[in-house]
């Protein structure tokens, strides 16, 4: 934590001085020539870099992969494995045909009304839905390798008495690299879509969202799954796209985003809470 505070304001020092003693030309700058911009547009270079790299339509995506999950589900049924569970096979045959009728009749049909008619132009970031799921067979890809058992022995401070300092501190230095790149892929791909950058908080904000989305999803302190990552993606997303025109037309934008920060915050401390009590009980 030291060394982390020790590196924060090194670089908050940098961005303050761009200008004067680093001197620069570029229109990043704050009016009087010293210090970046507080926020940075990115458009016309980062933003959508990834995104619009290839689109499909989402509703379209949503039949095809519906169609394959369930003929996979189907051959797995038929092939009668004894280890296989025959009543998550039927809910599953279930929740791909609801995916696959709605999303056909909002993509083909005429009979609903106009404002779910033009859900069909939604489109999808291919790439982006890509990188997301190499991220997600890598994390699990990891959790089935001793590089797991070595990360949770390195939580849990139980070390076995062959172990050595320097064992530790690999695992500890391979654990920083993997996490890094991985939130740095996260924060280009956020920037990305968003378009705009925030020059001395940005980097602060990705974390929130992260931390927010396990949260929500039912992690909890000592497990995270990406089961709990994807799930409170939906959930957090489908909070915000509800909440926004809901608490706008209540209160001001201002009142409404102080509200949501309020409850998403409300959220992780009560889990947080929760984790802890449990902890002790067991």
């Amino acid at each position: 934590m030291p060394q982390y505070k020790c590196l924060h304001f090194v670089r908050n020092v940098y961005i303050f001085r761009i200008g004067s003693v680093i001197p620069i030309k570029s229109d990043l700058l704050l009016g009087d020539g010293v210090g970046l911009k507080n926020t940075i547009d990115l458009k016309g270079t980062l933003l959508h870099s990834v995104d619009g790299l290839l689109q499909v339509q989402l509703f379209l995506l949503l039949i095809i992969l519906g169609i394959l999950f369930f003929g996979f589900a189907i051959y797995h049924l038929m092939k009668k494995d004894a280890n296989f569970d025959r009543k998550t096979a039927y809910i599953r045959i279930a929740l791909f045909t609801v995916v696959i009728l709605m999303s056909s009749l909002i993509m083909y049909g005429d009979v609903l009304p106009k404002e779910i008619n033009e859900l069909k132009n939604i489109q999808f970031p291919v790439i982006t839905g890509v990188l997301i799921c190499a991220v997600a067979v890598f994390t699990i890809i990891i959790t089935r390798t001793k590089m797991e058992q070595d990360f949770t022995q390195l939580y849990s401070n139980v070390q076995n008495p062959t172990d050595s300092n320097r064992h530790s501190s690999k695992v500890r230095i391979t654990a920083i690299a993997i996490s890094t790149i991985v939130a740095a892929w996260g924060q280009i791909i956020l920037l990305q879509n968003r378009g705009s950058f925030s020059t001395y908080g940005s980097h602060l904000g990705i974390g929130l969202l992260a931390v927010s989305a396990l949260v929500v999803g039912g992690a909890t302190i000592s497990k995270a799954t990406v089961r709990n990552a994807i799930l409170g993606i939906i959930l957090l997303q489908g909070f915000y796209i509800i909440s926004i025109p809901a608490l706008e037309q209540l209160f001001s934008s201002n009142v409404s985003e102080s509200l949501r920060i309020i409850l998403i915050n409300g959220v992780i401390v009560y889990t947080l809470i929760r984790s802890r009590c449990d902890n002790q009980i067991e």
